[in-house]
């Protein structure tokens, strides 16, 4: 009786493991240390010149390289860096980044690297940088996770034309709705471009077939968060094979999302990957307001207080003005809600013993 639990002990100890390690686990890449995360959104209407220049409300840049972002292609090592910069008025989402790469390969037209079906892939067939949106989390929320969101590809082709590809939902070149501009660098490319929330809106209710459906308005709301993923295709000349190839795809998933809820589960590229957490920051329309307010409430104090109260210090908080500081994004995954081992081993362990009286009731042992 004794061996017997002893050997039935161990055996549902090493499922337990290997149940637990197989379902949650992630195998991540060596130098892969965590999710871009959160970071800021500020208003602004930045020109559209490919020239990323400070003063024009461009975002702080955020640096991206192989410790935020991972391998998605033929396990190749992620050799690809650079700065994303970010901006929103009421009309557009502008998207900025300057990207440095060992081997640029320009566009010169639609993809046909790995096929004639440009719906799974990149559109253009050079380097292509993609952006991939969820605003508030809405194709998520609603069971979309496993599905891509409709992915911006953005080309650079000869003379600093930019071009603008949308896959995944309505198949086709969007450049006359996406203003775009860009330039050859010395160490790889730089693009800036203005996505109209009008055009993701209607793309979001499109792939949802109606399920989800949200306005720039509700998307603009001080705090929310805009859930993002950065895909990027690198195209290299193969000598062997006398053509340009897709030598990787790197990805910026997410290990955790901002609630702690566990992040990528399968696919990299799909919604639940997102990995680029864009809070919203106040307008300038709600700065003024504020201002005003504060204003007003300083003037009507002063003309109510009495003589002796005017001569006091004030006591009272007055609600401040200034714009909140941006959130950074961290490399320290957020605490989880509960531990999926604990209440695994746990349920085994009632199982066994419910068992284990059984038989002994019965008289098997």
């Amino acid at each position: 009786m004794k061996k017997f639990l002893i050997i039935l002990f161990t055996a549902l100890m090493f499922l337990s493991t290997f149940v637990h390690s197989f379902a949650f686990e992630v195998d991540w890449e060596e130098d892969f240390v965590a999710e871009i995360g959160n970071i800021s959104l500020p208003e602004a209407t930045p020109s559209i010149d490919g020239q990323i220049t400070e003063g024009e409300g461009w975002s702080e840049a955020k640096y991206f390289d192989k410790t935020n972002t991972e391998g998605a292609w033929g396990g190749q090592v992620v050799d690809v860096y650079g700065n994303l910069y970010r901006a929103f008025d009421s009309e557009n989402l502008y998207i900025a980044a300057n990207i440095n790469i060992p081997e640029y390969s320009l566009c010169e037209g639609e993809d046909w690297i790995e096929g004639t079906d440009t719906g799974d892939l990149p559109g253009w067939d050079g380097d292509v940088f993609i952006l991939s949106l969820d605003p508030m989390q809405a194709l998520l929320n609603q069971g979309f996770g496993t599905d891509p969101a409709a992915w911006y590809c953005i080309g650079l082709f000869d003379g600093g034309e930019v071009r603008t590809y949308r896959t995944h939902i309505n198949d086709k070149e969007i450049t006359d709705i996406v203003s775009a501009k860009g330039n050859v660098t010395e160490n790889g490319w730089m693009f800036e471009a203005a996505i109209p929330w009008k055009t993701i809106c209607d793309d979001i209710e499109e792939l949802s077939f109606g399920y989800v459906e949200i306005t720039p308005e509700d998307i603009l709301k001080e705090g929310n968060i805009i859930s993002a993923s950065m895909i990027y295709y690198d195209r290299r000349y193969d000598p062997e094979a006398d053509k340009r190839i897709t030598h990787s795809r790197y990805v910026t998933v997410a290990t955790v999302f901002p609630d702690g809820t566990l992040g990528v589960v399968g696919t990299p590229w799909t919604i639940q990957a997102h990995g680029i957490f864009l809070n919203v920051e106040p307008s300038k329309k709600e700065e003024q307001s504020n201002d005003a307010a504060v204003k007003e409430e300083n003037t009507s104090s002063k003309e109510t207080a009495s003589p002796q109260t005017n001569n006091q210090k004030p006591t009272t908080q007055q609600q401040s003005s200034k714009k909140p500081t941006s959130s950074s994004a961290s490399n320290t995954p957020s605490p989880q809600t509960f531990d999926t081992g604990i209440v695994t081993m746990l349920g085994i362990l009632g199982v066994s013993a419910a068992g284990m009286v059984y038989f002994k009731k019965r008289k098997w042992f």
